[in-house]
């Protein structure tokens, strides 16, 4: 009874690199290989092989174990120390076949054995199964790292998602925040305080100023996080600011009051009209925050609190009125009736 001998696979594309300190058998395995598709390189000794390796980047390594200086054992072992070149498959080819020798070939980290002198359908089939399974696991590290940047891409999406949830979140509870203050009954110094906290908070804004038209000149009215983070500025710190043209200016400020849109410089500054109805009541400003930044939406957001505090703001002034109003009356009845 006869035992077939199994097919050799047909070689894939593979790179072997043969390393053995003897020309005749690198010739021979360098013969068999490439007759059998493969592409060979050869390293006579342990330092070259390690040097190849680094260059050439085998598939697999057929290693001879007694060579002069390295031996086969030392050389597997420092590949396999390397993370770089640890999953190369290492071939030992050697003459010994006891127990110990194997057992130190595995130690040192051999994936298979070919025993001297070479089986030629033998040593195709190992470099077939080697080179194979070599490609697998580049196929898989492949996929592995296409799947991290897809994760790390969907992960960034939802990072950005988030940020974008929060700063809605945010305008929505200043916006309510406004609302709130319309009916407050607070005073105008108190109002202009209050709005300037909200524009701070929900654009992230390291400063903020309410600038108001007087006369033909745009004069700040009041002004948060000039001489400290989140500190609101005194009068005297505010009536010392410049004023600026409200026509004809180049200031970003005087730009929005003509234009009556809101707008951005390279400076990393951001302004929009206090637009009620077709009259501007001022310009907010503000320095860094997200409205000062590229994207348009954060614009649009700063737009929308701006026309909201247009409105609180001309209702506090109303009601500023009414009371001088009332006031004036009041005194001139008190004179009448005297």
């Amino acid at each position: 009874m006869s035992t077939a001998i199994p097919a050799v696979p047909a070689a894939p594309k593979g790179r072997v690199l043969v390393v053995d300190d003897e020309r005749l058998n690198r010739t021979l395995l360098r013969s068999l290989l490439q007759a059998a598709g493969y592409q060979v390189t050869e390293a006579e000794d342990g330092e070259q092989a390690l040097q190849q390796v680094g260059i050439e980047g085998p598939d697999v390594i057929l290693l001879d174990v007694m060579m002069p200086g390295l031996d086969g054992y030392t050389v597997c072992r420092r590949i396999k120390e390397n993370q770089a070149t640890a999953h190369l498959p290492i071939l030992i080819v050697t003459a010994l076949n006891d127990r110990e020798a194997r057992l130190e070939g595995i130690g040192a980290g051999a994936s298979d054995f070919l025993t001297k002198p070479i089986d030629r359908q033998e040593v195709l089939l190992r470099v077939h199964n080697a080179v194979y399974a070599k490609h697998l696991f580049d196929e898989n590290l492949s996929y592995q790292r296409d799947l991290e940047k897809k994760v790390a891409a969907q992960t960034q999406e939802l990072r950005q998602a988030y940020g974008r949830l929060e700063e809605q979140v945010r305008e929505l509870e200043g916006r309510d925040r406004l609302v709130y203050l319309q009916s407050s009954g607070a005073d105008l110094p108190s109002t202009y305080a209050e709005i300037l906290r909200i524009f701070a908070g929900v654009l992230v804004a390291r400063q903020v100023l309410i600038y108001r038209p007087v006369g033909d000149e745009l004069r700040a009215a009041a002004a948060l996080g000039i001489s400290a983070p989140g500190c609101l500025e005194n009068q005297a710190q505010v009536g010392a600011l410049p004023a600026l043209p409200q026509e004809g200016g180049e200031a970003l400020v005087s730009q929005v009051f003509t234009t009556g849109q809101p707008a951005r410089n390279t400076q990393g500054q951001a302004a929009a009209p206090l637009l009620y109805r077709e009259e501007i009541l001022g310009v907010v400003c503000l320095e860094g925050g997200a409205a000062a930044g590229e994207e348009e939406e954060a614009l649009n957001a700063f737009w929308r609190l701006s026309r909201e505090a247009a409105l609180v703001l001309h209702a506090v002034q109303i009601a500023e009125e009414l009371s001088a109003t009332d006031d004036l009356k009041a005194l001139i009845d008190l004179e009448g009736n005297e």
